[in-house]
């Protein structure tokens, strides 16, 4: 027989992660998703370090507070069969992934995502700056690579912990207000 601090023996508070920093990146479908996120150096001293992404990548910028929010939304379709009374056979019809992030700066990648247009042709006046845009009236959806770090430290050992999620098929679907 077993007492209850021996169930609960396993628990471990330095597993528990909390989001400290976090970036989004995305690029064009055509662009090569990161080899590797980091490189490790045997040392001495040991170290790892973080790689630089891929050219074609590029960082979305700050975020509000509520950081990256990553859900997902299974459907399943079954099939019933006479004389069984729990579904004899249930498969997956759906697994979508869905990321909402309150973007915070206005730059040239935030407004082209959400407006909807093609970067290609799209530069901005030389001397002045400005941004030109001519949003179209059905906008095409448009299909990118999202990459979402999120950034923690191991609060016994101070070693830096990421969390990467990778959208290689992803679209801007919904919009908040500006």
């Amino acid at each position: 027989m077993a007492t209850w601090e021996e169930l609960v023996a396993d628990k471990k508070n330095e597993l528990i992660r909390k989001t400290t920093d976090a970036l989004v990146a995305y690029a064009l479908r055509t662009v090569a998703v990161p080899a590797a996120l980091t490189t490790h150096t045997v040392g001495p001293p040991e170290a790892i370090t973080f790689n630089a992404l891929p050219a074609g990548w590029e960082v979305l910028g700050h975020m509000n507070t509520d950081g990256v929010q990553m859900g997902r939304e299974v459907a399943q379709s079954t099939i019933n069969s006479l004389g069984a009374a729990a579904p004899t056979r249930t498969d997956v019809s759906t697994d979508t992934t869905t990321l909402t992030v309150t973007l915070q700066e206005t730059n040239f990648h935030t407004i082209l995502l959400a407006s909807g247009v093609d970067a290609a042709g799209i530069v901005p006046t030389v001397n002045s700056g400005e941004l030109h845009i001519d949003k179209p009236l059905a906008p095409a959806v448009r299909a990118y690579r999202l990459l979402a770090l999120a950034f923690d430290r191991n609060p016994t050992t101070g070693g830096e912990i990421v969390i990467g999620r990778l959208l290689p098929n992803a679209k801007v679907t919904s919009y908040a207000q500006q």
